[in-house]
């Protein structure tokens, strides 16, 4: 009886490890954005070289994301996302060490292919794990860990780059790192799936290329890379524009670009609102919204207090966006959802990894308002060619229709 109590108990310190952990990862994606100016300064660089800092992290996620997620249930999840994270640790410290921008490169890479083991491991542990009962409820909050990078995290690692130094930024994810993957080591169910020796492993990247077939699968993810390409490509030198423009310090940079987490934590709202108005209606007027927000954003110098307001449109319709796009693939296919999911990633991630590195050169050369005006138009041509593919299939649906009477 006490057993069976004990396991009807909400998981509460297994979801406070898993949250920690996607935070971690997640904050250290974008920790950069307001630290790129002391970056350049200190490494006596550019900011499109820098810029590449971010891109290798979120590229080594993407890429790392669709291989491991076969094979994650071969070890116990527990210690794969411990050994992870640990790893994880020396390559943040290797980042906080690094005397040039090569050994910070090489740190940023090593570290974004840790958090793409972590990232898919950690969720297949919530569905090994945690009780049927109380499980969407902690994919939730887990999920929430990224939204709370982008509240608390970048602002935390803005603030303590400005009082002290841009590389304690990195020292501090380290040392956080170890406490969460000790205790994933030494206090998580280390059980290997039982489900394992029934699944075939073979046959990954067949099942690829079957999920980009499957349906509006790779139209969705035509749309989620514009999105992405046009939300990275600003919000990696957000930090940087406000710093010049309104002649801010880094830390109070940091708390600007906090308003656009307050938008991304109506998180809830957005899913009242995709309810409503529908996945796709939603998705198009958010896209639609979203450009518009990017062109107002760059376009202009505005007063800080319309900035303010603006960030947090921008991260409100974000929201909506992602949870559109998120439902729509995962109702494409029951059965291929997990390799959707995994394009879902690879798709993101290509975008932080091309849109913050090409925004770089532009950022150099032309100035954060190209940079708006073109992250704009991209983000917009992800809703107009999903717009008229939709009038397009709505045709072909028509037409097949007539012919069949």
């Amino acid at each position: 009886m006490n057993n069976q109590n004990k396991k009807e108990q909400f998981p509460l310190f297994v979801t406070f490890i898993l949250i920690s952990g996607i935070f971690l990862v997640g904050s250290d994606e974008l920790i950069l954005s307001p630290l790129l100016p002391e970056l350049v300064r200190d490494l006596n660089t550019t900011f499109s070289l820098a810029s590449l800092s971010v891109s290798l992290y979120g590229l080594a996620i993407g890429l790392v994301v669709p291989f491991i997620a076969p094979f994650i249930d071969r070890v116990s999840r527990a210690r794969l996302m411990g050994v992870s994270l640990l790893i994880f640790s020396v390559t943040s410290f290797l980042c906080a060490i690094a005397p040039n921008m090569l050994i910070l490169l090489i740190g940023r890479l090593l570290s974004g292919i840790c958090a793409g083991i972590y990232i898919p491991t950690a969720y297949a542990f919530v569905g090994d794990q945690v009780p049927f009962k109380f499980r969407g409820r902690v994919m939730g909050i887990v999920l929430s860990g990224w939204s709370l990078s982008l509240i608390l995290g970048i602002p935390l690692g803005a603030y303590i780059g400005d009082l002290y130094h841009w590389r304690w930024t990195f020292i501090l994810i380290g040392l956080l790192s170890i406490i969460i993957s000790t205790l994933s080591l030494t206090l998580l169910k280390t059980e290997q799936s039982a489900e394992y020796h029934h699944q075939k492993q073979n046959g990954f990247f067949q099942h690829l290329f079957i999920a980009l077939n499957e349906k509006q699968v790779t139209l969705l993810l035509f749309t989620t890379f514009c999105n992405m390409f046009g939300f990275y490509g600003v919000y990696t030198f957000l930090g940087s524009y406000v710093q010049q423009a309104y002649q801010l310090n880094v830390s109070e940079s940091g708390k600007v670009i906090l308003f656009y987490g307050i938008g991304i934590a109506l998180s809830p709202l957005a899913g009242v609102i995709v309810d409503f108005f529908g996945k796709k209606a939603a998705l198009i007027t958010a896209l639609i919204g979203l450009s518009v927000t990017l062109f107002a954003l760059s376009s202009v110098k505005v007063p800080l207090l319309i900035f303010y307001i603006l960030l947090v449109v921008w991260g409100a319709l974000q929201s909506v966006v992602l949870t559109s796009i998120s439902s729509l693939l995962s109702n494409q296919s029951t059965e291929l959802r997990g390799r959707i999911m995994s394009l879902y990633s690879l798709s993101t991630n290509l975008a932080v990894a091309t849109g913050s590195f090409i925004m770089g050169m532009f950022y150099s050369s032309f100035g954060f308002h190209i940079v708006g005006i073109i992250c704009g138009i991209i983000t917009g041509l992800g809703g107009v060619v999903y717009t008229l593919s939709l009038i397009k299939l709505k045709k072909k649906v028509e037409l097949t229709a007539i012919e069949k009477y």
